[in-house]
């Protein structure tokens, strides 16, 4: 049995993708009180980071579904589930980590780095 199939973790990834087209949105700038006349056609001309931020997720979406392996032969019993427990795992360790940066930059700040 061939054990390569498509990245269980490809729905999981649009959510966050679309949080962060939201979260650079020009009322987001609005509320910061910069630049409340922008739409988004001027949003995302702002700069180069702003205006390659969507191509560059369309890009990644697109190169990672052509990317996924081929699902022609019958995956072991129980894989799927397996999948299932690994990114979820995955998905608390980066989560575990993402919550430390805040005190490894105090750490950082605090020994004057």
């Amino acid at each position: 049995a061939c054990l390569t199939t498509p990245p269980a973790a490809a729905p999981l990834l649009l959510p966050p993708l679309l949080l962060l087209v939201l979260w650079a949105s020009p009322a987001r700038a609005e509320e910061d009180g910069a630049g409340a006349e922008e739409g988004w056609a001027a949003f995302y001309s702002r700069d180069f980071y702003h205006m390659l931020i969507l191509p560059l997720m369309l890009a990644t979406v697109v190169l990672g579904y052509l990317a996924r392996p081929s699902t022609s032969d019958d995956m072991p019993a129980g894989f799927r589930r397996f999948q299932y427990t690994y990114i979820l795992v995955w998905a608390l360790c980066v989560a575990a980590d993402w919550l430390q940066g805040p005190y490894v930059y105090a750490l950082y700040a605090a020994y004057g780095f």
